[in-house]
């Protein structure tokens, strides 16, 4: 158990974690709708999971709130999850990870989309970054992936009492739990690691990847399970 003094930090704004007078009420609808905390922070969960997974830029709580509509990339998912659950009262954390796609993903990517064709998906190690909650003890609660992908990923249920973990992926390195978004996604998120000549053009290079990305996941949520099976 964690004391209340330890638990502050997770409870605090941050300049990711922020509010908006629309997150503040959707906190309250969640609380009139829930028994107790548990049952809150899975409504949240539930809330997060069906906000589409995809390629995008980082966004704070309010603004990811507010693109609610679009997909998103997992830590704009985290940090809306996070603002959510912290501002109904639930101490709330980021647990950060590098992994890649597992290699039946990749397979079933390839066998669906590049069947027949010399140029392939390629399995790449990605940051991710996903919520923690705390019900008496920290669970992982990964809302990342959308129903819309499991014609290729498995969605994850949460009952509030045990981690649920990204499905599809294989985790390379844990690099440990943060009050705010770890500042190596943000400069991972702006180019760093490109050489000099190339971070002019970082933001264009983005759009079009995210772009294609989106198009890939889109191309997922649209195919009937029986062309699958």
């Amino acid at each position: 158990m964690f004391s209340k003094k330890e638990l502050e930090p997770y409870l605090r704004r941050t300049k990711y974690v922020d509010s908006s007078p629309d997150l503040l009420r959707l906190c309250e609808k969640i609380r009139e709708h829930s028994r107790d905390e548990v049952e809150a922070a899975v409504a949240v969960f539930y809330f997060i999971r069906d906000i589409k997974w995809g390629a995008s830029p980082t966004y704070r709580a309010s603004e990811a709130l507010r693109r609610k509509e679009e997909p998103q990339i997992c830590v704009s998912k985290a940090i809306l999850q996070v603002a959510l659950c912290r501002n109904i009262g639930i101490p709330a954390r980021f647990h950060y990870w590098k992994v890649k796609f597992s290699d039946e993903v990749v397979r079933r990517i390839n066998e669906l989309f590049f069947s027949g064709e010399r140029r392939k998906f390629r399995n790449a190690e990605l940051h991710h970054v996903t919520a923690e909650v705390y019900l008496g003890e920290w669970f992982v609660a990964d809302a990342t992936i959308d129903k819309g992908l499991e014609p290729i990923f498995r969605a994850n249920e949460w009952n509030g009492r045990e981690s649920v973990l990204i499905n599809g992926f294989d985790f390379i390195e844990d690099y440990g739990v943060y009050t705010d978004v770890p500042k190596e996604v943000i400069e991972v998120s702006r180019g760093k690691g490109l050489p000099f000549y190339m971070r002019p053009f970082f933001p264009l290079i983005m759009r079009s990847m995210n772009k294609r990305i989106n198009q890939l996941l889109d191309c997922i949520r649209s195919m009937e399970f029986s062309e699958l099976v």
